[in-house]
């Protein structure tokens, strides 16, 4: 006979130690989600513009490339851009973890979110939207956390080179490979959004527009709740269009966090439609927003000389 000494204890530690550091890693990505969101809130809604030498008070969203944006003492920089006139002392703690504001003046460079502590300067807009700093942040981390899904799913033996590979339903058995809830979410959204998009082109070809405007409504939940692109201007947009008689969906569009939403209306109700949404996100976000009225084309198609 022989004698085994089981040494359960040995194996407990090291379990609570694997355990605990799965649940760092999560606190981790969490975390680090709270403070992207926290960096997009820095940037103003609205900003002081110059327009024909008067100084108006326009929606961030509205700034085209090269509007001349005014930089005031104790305000936050609305927009990426090049500073054109004046000198001003500009706080980038939010993203160089610098305390120590940096002196800017005629020909630097900043960033909308950064905050003027002193001085004043006339900005030209350059990076907005998509292009923005504070924006190519979130992106690179949407794409890494994606990236990291993708990884996981590799990595447990899943055969595929991206994760729109998948169907909805192969991600619900792979998926369990996924722990982290954020990671999960992200994955989930982009395998989705994939399959959503192939529904609409069959929903268009077969002119069914119910359906259409139901794939647009879960696009929308899921680029809120897995991506979390959306925010309060492009929640409001959506919700509200969504209230409305005619309304058969919407969805916002673009790289998200502020810009522009779709809706699909019936074309009776286009102009109740405009009031109503327009006085709820008015008294919602504090400032309008433009509508336009688009119709559907034939199809896409190249562009010659003989038209």
């Amino acid at each position: 006979k022989r004698n085994f000494t089981l040494y359960f204890g040995s194996d407990g530690v090291l379990l609570s130690l694997i355990l605990f550091g799965k649940y760092i890693e999560q606190m981790a990505a969490g975390e680090a989600n709270g403070a992207i969101r926290k960096l997009l809130h820095l940037q103003p809604r609205t900003a002081a513009v110059l327009v024909d030498g008067a100084v108006t008070e326009k929606p961030v969203d509205s700034i085209v490339h090269g509007d001349v944006v005014l930089c005031r003492a104790g305000e936050r920089i609305a927009v990426d851009g090049t500073i054109t006139q004046g000198d001003c002392a500009v706080d980038e703690s939010m993203l160089t973890g610098e305390s120590l504001p940096v002196d800017k003046h005629a020909g630097d460079k900043v960033i909308g979110g950064s905050l003027c502590r002193a001085g004043a300067a006339k900005v030209t807009a350059e990076g907005l939207g998509k292009d923005s700093v504070l924006q190519q942040i979130v992106a690179a981390v949407r794409r890494a956390q994606c990236e990291k899904a993708l990884e996981i799913l590799q990595n447990s033996g899943v055969k595929i080179a991206d994760l729109c590979s998948l169907t909805m339903k192969e991600f619900e058995d792979c998926g369990k490979a996924i722990t982290d809830p954020l990671l999960f979410a992200r994955a989930r959204h982009c395998i989705s959004e994939n399959e959503r998009v192939l529904q609409a082109v069959s929903a268009l070809k077969a002119g069914n527009l119910v359906q259409l405007g139901e794939l647009l409504n879960a696009s929308h939940k899921s680029l809120k709740d897995d991506y979390e692109v959306t925010g309060i201007e492009l929640d409001t947009l959506a919700d509200t269009a969504n209230a409305q008689e005619g309304c058969l969906g919407a969805r916002m569009t673009g790289a998200g966090f502020g810009g522009c939403a779709i809706a699909l209306v019936h074309k009776d109700k286009i102009q109740n439609f405009i009031a109503n949404v327009q006085k709820k996100y008015t008294e919602t976000v504090g400032h309008d927003a433009g509508f336009f009225a688009c119709s559907s084309g034939d199809g896409v198609k190249e562009i010659t000389n003989d038209l």
